[in-house]
């Protein structure tokens, strides 16, 4: 397999692959990565799955995940966190194959590049791969220190309502935090995230009361920083650094 995740601050190409098909699976990893085709008609088609994700999918047929969208501009106005990692319309209809290709030089360049190897792989394969992705251009060097988060501490409460003709209610809480995994308060902050429920976990208190007890909705969760479920899991997907946290605390109806 083959996939990429994009997010805030970093964009990982991922390859699975056993390992007696790795010398087969290594050379089409390099073409993809060394000589994208930017197809005309391949960049529509995608390109037009991405307008329809944010016009339709998003706006029409995804409560939840608006208003976790809409949290996070309300949350991150004006600090790059605040752009959605799925683009604009209005940048959408804009963008051509030669701005992608522009971009991809500047920032899928050796200046920027990680490598990242686990199981049952040879010992030299690191070094194939950096040997081989060297061709890569140099690109920028990684962008300067994001700003500091919006200062939340002291400041009343902002609401932003998303108003929809529909018979469901998505809502979401949260606020900007200069909390990180070092911090000695991050183990205990998760402690007290479980205790109020992790997520699509049916033991905290948020969930019994709401849905066991009281049947108002189907789910309620509370995240210490970002979180993308991995597929249908419920684990967050790994390899999406943030230098600044968020906690939120999402509730369902």
């Amino acid at each position: 397999g083959l996939e990429v995740q994009v997010d805030k601050e970093a964009t990982v190409f991922v390859g699975r692959v056993h390992r007696d098909k790795l010398g087969e699976f290594v050379p089409l990893l390099l073409d993809v990565m060394l000589a994208p085709r930017w197809d005309e008609s391949e960049f529509r088609r995608l390109r037009a799955d991405a307008l329809d994700d944010v016009t339709k999918s998003l706006r029409l047929d995804n409560d939840e995940e608006l208003g976790k969208q809409a949290l996070g501009a309300l949350l991150w106005g004006g600090h790059p966190y605040g752009h959605t990692v799925g683009g604009t319309a209005e940048g959408l209809r804009a963008i051509t194959p030669a701005d992608c290709s522009a971009h991809a030089a500047r920032v899928f360049g050796r200046a920027r590049l990680t490598i990242g190897l686990a199981g049952g792989h040879p010992d030299d394969l690191g070094t194939r791969l950096r040997d081989a992705l060297a061709r890569l251009p140099l690109g920028d060097a990684p962008s300067e220190a994001l700003p500091p988060p919006p200062e939340a501490e002291g400041q009343p409460a902002n609401v932003l309502i998303v108003e929809k003709d529909t018979g469901a209610t998505a809502i979401s809480m949260g606020h900007p935090y200069a909390l990180r995994r070092g911090h000695p308060d991050y183990y205990p902050m998760m402690i007290a995230a479980s205790a109020l429920g992790e997520h699509r976990q049916f033991h905290g208190r948020l969930f019994q009361e709401l849905r066991a007890k009281r049947g108002l909705n189907y789910g309620d969760y509370a995240y210490i920083e970002s979180f993308e479920q991995e597929g249908w899991s419920r684990l967050g997907v790994t390899n999406a650094p943030r230098a600044h946290r968020g906690g939120a605390c999402p509730r369902r109806t």
